[in-house]
This record gives structure tokens, C-alpha cells and sequence, in this order.
């Protein structure tokens, strides 16, 4: 499941758990019958909801509010989040919001990065790659593996299990640059109607500067230049500054849409 297709799930699930209980005063942990599934813990309230995600290390906390915090609320919130060392939440937005940084500051959350949103119009046009690029295999799926865990973050970064990617390899979602039979980068997309999305790509440290992940977006492009796809869009680390530059080089424009990452370690200091 895509970043915003499990984001809608979570977000219906939500509501209707939102709505089985209207009238609660504290946080209340679902039965284990009204899990998205084992890994997902759901926390309710009068009006805001809570659900975290069990991941590799962390959890991922997916938050809804429909109006301020109450005072009970905001003790609620808190005393969920101190039963965990290391939550991560994210905030997408197109401007700035003081209010919800100032909410995550008080929740004891800090800043761990943010990625631009970016996105460029289908024009057909056909590239010519330095590099040989061809779509992954699934005797290539190991090395995939340990190239996506050695350079991603998995705390900010999606990283695809072994069952999705093998999905995704079966589904010619995953394009792969070769130096003989090594692995020297990989790019990852899913096409949704007239929508194509970059969910990664990245190369091998000792490759990088060669054009490998240049020579991968290229033949991404080339796959779809005649196809109904329409619009090209990726999201961006605002600190890696090489990688917007290509994208920009390749007619990607910045739409002013930002993922802010933040990250509570332990418990905040009263």
C-alpha cells in the first residue's frame, strides 16, 4: 500500500472509530478485533485520535484533531506518548504552521527533516541515459534490499517490505542500474490513473557523481513518455541539494508542498 492510500485507510478508520465513541473522556485503546492490523495501536478520544504504527525501532504516530486540545485531551495525548521511547509524525502542508509546530514542540517533538514536494507535466519527451538501465528481476531483489536499507531512513523514508517490492518488480515498477551484475542504483514508481509518483530512487554510495541516478530517471521518463500518464511527481530530502538540482534539470517544479518529519525520543522534559 502507497504512502497516500494508507494514509486515506487510517484516515477512514478513524472516523469510524471516532464515532463508536463519543463520549469518552480519556484515551482508550481499540480490542484487538478493531485493528487496521497487530502492528497498529488506535487511541480515542472526546475529539481527537491517535494511532500509532509499530515499526522497526520506532513508532509512527498518525494524528487527527477536529478543534483545539482540551486541557483533559492534552494530558491524555501526553500520557499516551510517554509509554513510548521513539515516536515519528509527520505534518504536510502548503504554508507554514506556527500552531502545529508549536503543538509538536509542546508534545515534545523536534524537527528531523522535511521533503518538497515536486512535480512536472507529461511532454512526451524521450532521453538518451549514459547508463545501461533495466527493469529489476527478482533474482535482483537482495541486492535491492540492502541497497534501500543502507541508504534510506527508515524513520522518514518509506522503504518497501520484500513482499511489496516483490509486488513491485512483478508489476515492472522497479528499474535498476548495472555495473556486470552489481547493483549500482534503483528507482522505484507507481503509476495511479494519469499519475505516475518516484516513490524512491537512489545509488550506491561509491557510484554516485557517475550519472547512475541521472541515467534512471531518464529511462523512467522514457517508459512513460508515450503512455497516459500526465503528471509526474516525487518528494525530495530539502537537504539534498544535487538531487533537487537534477530534478529541476529534468522540468520538476517545487509546488510549495512540504513534509515536515518530527521525532520524540524518551520522554519530554517537564
Amino acid at each position: 500500500m502507497n504512502h497516500d492510500l494508507l494514509q486515506s485507510s487510517i484516515a477512514a478508520n478513524c472516523f469510524r472509530f471516532h464515532y463508536k465513541y463519543p463520549e469518552t473522556t480519556n484515551f482508550i485503546t481499540s480490542s484487538s478485533d478493531e485493528l487496521l492490523d497487530e502492528d497498529v495501536y488506535i487511541f480515542i478520544s472526546s475529539d481527537p485520535y491517535l494511532l500509532l504504527e509499530k515499526c522497526d525501532g520506532f513508532f509512527r504516530m498518525y494524528y487527527f484533531i477536529n478543534c483545539d486540545l482540551s486541557n483533559r485531551d492534552w494530558l491524555a495525548l501526553q500520557s499516551v506518548l510517554d509509554n513510548y521511547s521513539c515516536v515519528v509524525s509527520e505534518y504536510i502542508t502548503k504554508d507554514s504552521n506556527s500552531i502545529t509546530l508549536e503543538l509538536y514542540n509542546q508534545l515534545g517533538f523536534s524537527d528531523y527533516c522535511s521533503y518538497i514536494r515536486m512535480s512536472m507535466i507529461n511532454k512526451g519527451t524521450l532521453y538518451s541515459p549514459i547508463k545501461d538501465v533495466r527493469y529489476v528481476r527478482e533474482e535482483d531483489i537482495d541486492q535491492v534490499i540492502d541497497l534501500l536499507n543502507d541508504v534510506f531512513d527508515p524513520k522518514c523514508d518509506r522503504i518497501p517490505t520484500r513482499e511489496e517490492l516483490s509486488d513491485l518488480v512483478r508489476d515492472s515498477s522497479v528499474l535498476g542500474s548495472f555495473n556486470n551484475d552489481e547493483l549500482c542504483g534503483v528507482l522505484i514508481f507507481e503509476d495511479n490513473g494519469t499519475r505516475s509518483y518516484v516513490r524512491g530512487v537512489c545509488v550506491s554510495a561509491k557510484y554516485r557523481g557517475m550519472g547512475y541516478g541521472e541515467s534512471l530517471m531518464d529511462e523512467y521518463l522514457n517508459v512513460h513518455a508515450k503512455s497516459s500518464i500526465r503528471l509526474f511527481y516525487l518528494w525530495v530530502n530539502s537537504k539534498r541539494s544535487a538531487a533537487e538540482r537534477l530534478y529541476h534539470k529534468l522540468g520538476y517544479q517545487a509546488d510549495l508542498v512540504t513534509n515536515h518529519i518530527y521525532i520524540r525520543e524518551g520522554k519530554p522534559e517537564l
